[in-house]
């Protein structure tokens, strides 16, 4: 019995990794098209030029809180529900957090960013962990 658990979870992890393997081969076979219509475009402009001979650029998305670690800003978004007495809002969340941690939030830009990223831990959350509640107008998260 425990085997064939095992098995059925194994055979679906595969299945959804080969799954991914051809989504990712199709993202890549568009790409490429793009990148030959670039090429040929490049060459009606300049004929000379080889773009083979252009060098690649890998972009790193950066973080929205630099100072903090992988992972660590879901683990102190559930710390404030825990010490909190009540349920918050995800804008009391941030402004705790903002004030014990020293993330920036001064200007509107940030605030957002930092808004939106509290916002997809919580709702990344199992319902075991945390529970979402209207409260008036609004939505209000503590921890189960």
């Amino acid at each position: 019995m425990a085997n064939e658990i095992a098995i059925a979870a194994l055979v679906r992890k595969r299945a959804e990794l080969a799954g991914e393997v051809i989504r990712c081969e199709r993202e890549i076979s568009r790409l490429r098209t793009q990148i030959a219509s670039l090429d040929a475009t490049i060459r009606i402009f300049d004929p000379e030029q080889v773009p083979a001979r252009i060098r690649p650029v890998i972009k790193v998305k950066r973080r929205v809180v630099p100072t903090l670690r992988r992972g660590e800003f879901g683990r102190l978004v559930l710390a404030q529900l825990r010490v909190a007495t009540e349920p918050l809002s995800v804008a009391e969340i941030v402004e705790r957090l903002a004030a014990s941690h020293g993330i920036d939030i001064s200007t509107p830009k940030a605030r957002l960013e930092i808004i939106k990223k509290a916002r997809r831990c919580l709702a990344d959350q199992r319902q075991e962990t945390v529970t979402k509640v209207r409260r008036g107008g609004s939505v209000v998260w503590t921890v189960t």
